[in-house]
């Protein structure tokens, strides 16, 4: 075997492994997205609920993310209640982008601009849970490239269930748009938990002069249901 073939050979096994360390997978095998630029973020460990995944900033002031809400099987989401809720919620104005369809799933895509903080999200349903790919910054300083990367890098391996998308009947309107409604406030309060991190991190030094290690805690997504 000659030496270039070595060569081939031991980059196309390096491959596989290259392609993985630049993705992240929902832990349910769901959806996947491309890992932001590591040398502008970094993971954060153990993010607030309902976060899956969290990626921070180097100035800390941005940060991208993955959610997962649990809804019920025969709920029937609506965009424009969901957008109403995000929006009052972190008093901001919504700006409803078209929606896109990856893998057979429509996925709703929204931009918020408010006083603290300004988001991106691409919001995906399947079954009982609703996925969130969200970017929030908060110096007013938006990196549009790399939210576009972010949120268009989604990915979706699972077909989507008819049987269960024909299940979401819509008995009483009233109560949809009421969790529809309450679906979209828990978006902005993960927006404003970070927001509010965001600024402790800020503001509180230890007495080395040094921010101490990051540490959030989980909320809980039912208070605001």
């Amino acid at each position: 075997m000659t030496l270039r073939v070595l060569i081939a050979s031991s980059l196309l096994l390096a491959l596989p492994g290259l392609v993985k360390a630049q993705t992240w997978t929902s832990p349910d095998g769901f959806l996947t997205v491309a890992i932001p630029d590591t040398k502008q973020f970094q993971e954060f460990p153990k993010p607030p609920e309902p976060l899956l995944v969290l990626w921070v900033s180097q100035d800390e002031s941005t940060r991208f993310g993955v959610s997962k809400l649990p809804i019920p099987l025969k709920m029937k989401l609506l965009q424009d209640s969901v957008e109403k809720g995000f929006a009052e919620q972190i008093g901001a104005k919504v700006s409803r982008s078209p929606a896109t369809n990856v893998a057979g799933h429509e996925v709703w895509n929204m931009s918020a601009k408010g006083p603290i903080l300004e988001s991106t999200q691409a919001m995906v349903r399947h079954e009982d849970a609703v996925y969130t790919l969200l970017t929030v910054t908060t110096n007013g300083d938006l990196d549009t490239e790399a939210t576009n990367l972010f949120i268009k890098s989604l990915a979706i391996s699972v077909p989507p269930n008819r049987a269960a998308i024909d299940a979401q009947l819509l008995p009483d309107e009233v109560r949809a748009r009421e969790y529809s409604y309450r679906m979209g406030q828990v978006t902005g309060v993960v927006g404003i938990v970070l927001v509010a991190y965001y600024l402790s991190r800020k503001f509180r030094k230890t007495p080395t002069g040094k921010s101490p290690s990051p540490e959030p805690t989980a909320t809980d997504s039912q208070q605001a249901t």
